[in-house]
C-alpha cells in the first residue's frame, strides 16, 4: 500500500485462519453471477550529514538518541531525504475507502497499474464499499484487471467492504476503529484475508492515521545498506527496531515511508545502486565500503 511505481512485498499474503473467507488463489472461469463474501521542482540534492536534533514539538518529546539501531539516526536520514526529494504527501487518495482499495490493489503491482484500476472503479461507480458488494463478478473483474490478479483482489475488496458494512457505513467503521489501540487495530487489519503485515501497516498509517513504520522491501534493503538492520532481517523485527529507535509523528512516518520508496527507485536499487549521487552516500556503509556493525535483533522466545 501503492503510490508511484512501488512494488509490494505481499503478493502472496496468507489470509488469517480466523477471517471469514479466503481470497481466490488461482484463476477460475468467470461468470456474471453476483457474489458476496460469506461474512463479513525538486530541492537541490543534499548529502548526508547528521543534524542536531530538532526541538520538541508541543506535546511530543524530542527525537531520542537511542542505540536500538545501527547506522545513521533515522531522523537525520529523514531530514536529508526530505531536503533532497521534497515532501511526497502520500497517500494519494480522495477518501479513506480509496486508500483501503489502493492498498489492496497495490499488492504485487506497480502503482501506475493501480491508478488505472482505481480510475476505472471511479468511472464505473465502484468506489464505495456497498457498490463493491452489489457488483457482479464480471463488472468488478473488468475494473480491476489493470492491477493484475484481479480475481483474487476482487475477493479481498469484497471482504474488506463487508467488514466496513458490518458497522453500517464507512463512518461507523472509522468511529469503531478510533476506539481501538494501535496494536488492536493492526490485528483487526491482519484478520482480513489477504492482508499481511505490510498492507496492515499501510492501512494503519494512511487510512487510520496511526504511527507505523512500513518495513517493505525498499525499507529493509536501504536499512541493511545503511547499517540499520542485517540483510536478512524479518519484517516484524525491522518494524520494531525502527519504531523503538525513533519516536516520530504520524506525518513523519508517512513521509519517511514515501521517501524511502523514492530513494529505492532513484538510487538504492537492488542491482547496480547509484551510490555516487545518492543523498545518503556519506553516511551509508554500503556506499563508503564500511562494514556495518548490525545491532542484535531480539526476538520473542519461540519466534
Amino acid at each position: 500500500m501503492r503510490p508511484p511505481s512501488r512494488r509490494s512485498s505481499e503478493s502472496s499474503a496468507t489470509p488469517s485462519p480466523s477471517a471469514a473467507g479466503r481470497a481466490a488463489q488461482a484463476p477460475r472461469k468467470e461468470t456474471g453471477a453476483r457474489r458476496r463474501p460469506a461474512t463479513a521542482s525538486m530541492p537541490e540534492r543534499a548529502s548526508y550529514a547528521a543534524p542536531a536534533p530538532a526541538p520538541a514539538s508541543p506535546g511530543r518529546p524530542a527525537h531520542p538518541a537511542r542505540p536500538a539501531l545501527g547506522g545513521p539516526p533515522p531522523h537525520a536520514v529523514y531530514r536529508t531525504l526530505l531536503a533532497a526529494f521534497g515532501p511526497q504527501r502520500w497517500w494519494p487518495a480522495a477518501t479513506v475507502w480509496e486508500i483501503v482499495a489502493g492498498a489492496i490493489l497495490a499488492q504485487g503491482t506497480a502503482w501506475r497499474q493501480v491508478e488505472a484500476a482505481l480510475a476505472l472503479m471511479k468511472e464505473r461507480g465502484l468506489m464505495e464499499p456497498e457498490r463493491i458488494l452489489e457488483a457482479d463478478d464480471d463488472a468488478l473483474h473488468a475494473a480491476l484487471r489493470p492491477a493484475g490478479y484481479f480475481r483474487r483482489k476482487a475477493e479481498r475488496l469484497r471482504l474488506a467492504a463487508a467488514e466496513v458494512e458490518r458497522f453500517g457505513s464507512l463512518a461507523g467503521w472509522l468511529d469503531a476503529a478510533r476506539r481501538l489501540a494501535d496494536d488492536a487495530l493492526r490485528r483487526r487489519f491482519l484478520e482480513l484475508p489477504g492482508v499481511g503485515p505490510e498492507t496492515a501497516d499501510d492501512l494503519l498509517l494512511y487510512a487510520a492515521g496511526r504511527a507505523a513504520f512500513v518495513a517493505d522491501t525498499y525499507a529493509r534493503r536501504i536499512g541493511a545498506r545503511l547499517g540499520w538492520f542485517p540483510p536478512d532481517v524479518r519484517y516484524e523485527d525491522a518494524r520494531a527496531a525502527m519504531m523503538a529507535a525513533w519516536r516520530a509523528s504520524t506525518t513523519e512516518w508517512a513521509e519517511l515511508h514515501a521517501l524511502l520508496v523514492e530513494l529505492g527507485k532513484r538510487h538504492c536499487r537492488a542491482r547496480r545502486p547509484d551510490c555516487a549521487v545518492c543523498p545518503l552516500r556519506a553516511g551509508c556503509a554500503h556506499a563508503t565500503g564500511r562494514a556495518p556493525a548490525f545491532p542484535a535483533v531480539r526476538r520473542p522466545r519461540g519466534a
